[in-house]
């Protein structure tokens, strides 16, 4: 390649061409792999480090959304108790527990005869307060059979 050849290529290929016997005739620098190799156990040290932390902290969350979720369960629980006992409260009659006990074995009898077959026994207007409601027919049948099954 002569001189004249080498002025008429392009400025890059001027410069590639001399880096080329620069690095033949002196060698070149490489950066040293020790340093390289360092600085990837440097980060896969952080990298381990910090996702200990965020299985710590994934960890504590887990617990404290369970002790969050039980509380709320005691929460609605006592709410629900306390409902019922307003709800009771309201239902006692007048007359104090002792009423709501002879009702209760009113109330018994009731089902025990409606057992029987005798459907008429119920006083509807006791069971519900609108009048409309205890005037309604339920279906009572107009014969009751003796028996049921068969032997």
């Amino acid at each position: 390649m002569s001189l004249s050849e080498s002025c008429a290529k392009a400025s890059s290929t001027q410069r590639r061409l001399k880096l080329a016997l620069e690095i033949r005739e002196f060698g070149f620098d490489v950066m040293p792999l020790d340093r390289l190799l360092n600085e990837s156990d440097r980060l896969e040290r952080e990298e381990e480090s910090e996702e200990l932390i965020l299985r710590q902290r994934a960890e504590a969350l887990r617990r404290a959304q369970a002790e969050m979720d039980e509380s709320l369960a005691k929460l609605d629980r006592i709410r629900k108790a306390k409902r019922m006992v307003f709800k009771k409260g309201r239902e006692i009659p007048d007359g104090g527990p002792e009423d709501s006990v002879v009702s209760s074995s009113e109330s018994a009898v009731a089902k025990e005869a409606q057992a029987g077959g005798a459907f008429g026994v119920v006083d509807w207007e006791a069971v519900f307060e609108d009048p409309e409601l205890a005037d309604f027919d339920f279906g009572t049948p107009l014969a009751v059979p003796e028996s049921v099954g068969g032997s």
